[in-house]
């Protein structure tokens, strides 16, 4: 994974968004499993929040050229492999933003925002 992503692995998100549905809260899990440690992802993904409200998991899941249904079917290894190439693509598109001193592409900042509102 290139920038800013590739020293997190988050841990299954626990308290993954009470109200959403069960393809979204699976959806949700897959993205966590990416993970090992929850708390740089949950750090910087409260800062990408908007206010807002909660990130679309579906603008996520369309970065990664799935759906949220096809999300939450995808292995951990599909799915680093799908972050990564939708980061180094967003780099190389120069879709980044700026987040406390972080160069983030977009692909992290809806990664980061969604397990920071998941929780």
């Amino acid at each position: 994974m290139a920038g800013a992503a590739a020293g997190f692995l988050l841990a299954p998100v626990t308290a993954a968004a009470a109200g959403a549905d069960s393809t979204e809260r699976r959806a949700l899990a897959a993205l966590s499993r990416a993970f090992a440690d929850p708390g740089p992802a949950r750090a910087v993904g409260a800062a990408c929040l908007d206010g807002t409200g909660k990130p679309a998991i579906g603008d996520l899941a369309a970065d990664l050229g799935t759906t949220v249904a096809d999300l939450a079917a995808l292995d951990r290894r599909a799915l680093r492999r799908r972050l990564g190439h939708a980061i180094r693509a967003d780099f190389s598109a120069g879709r980044v933003v700026a987040v406390e001193g972080w160069v983030l592409s977009r692909t992290e900042t809806r990664l980061y925002a969604l397990i920071a509102a998941a929780v």
